[in-house]
């Protein structure tokens, strides 16, 4: 993949969301009615979702969609930018 390229989503959040949940790929795809190809190329970072297709994940998965989003951290101005390192499980249930 190429390293410059920014996606709307966290493949491996929406993965271990996924996997807590229970699901298999076909299964998440199916109650979110997309294909299981596509969700495949999103949970491998090949595909960029769109707000609307994360918002049929997230109610798939029961949670919002900020959850299957790259983390934001705030840089030395105080503006939160985006960081590859999931947030501490403390700051998500805040």
């Amino acid at each position: 993949m190429n390293e410059a390229r920014r996606l709307n989503q966290d493949p491996d959040r929406i993965r271990r969301l996924r996997t807590e949940a229970g699901l298999d790929g076909q299964s998440l795809a199916r109650l979110a009615g997309i294909s299981k190809s596509y969700l495949w190329q999103i949970e491998q970072g090949n595909a960029n979702a769109s707000p609307p297709i994360l918002g049929k994940i997230a109610r798939a998965l029961g949670c919002e969609i900020a959850d299957l989003m790259p983390p934001l951290e705030a840089d030395s101005a105080g503006y939160e930018t985006e960081t590859t390192e999931p947030a501490p499980a403390a700051a998500r249930s805040a």
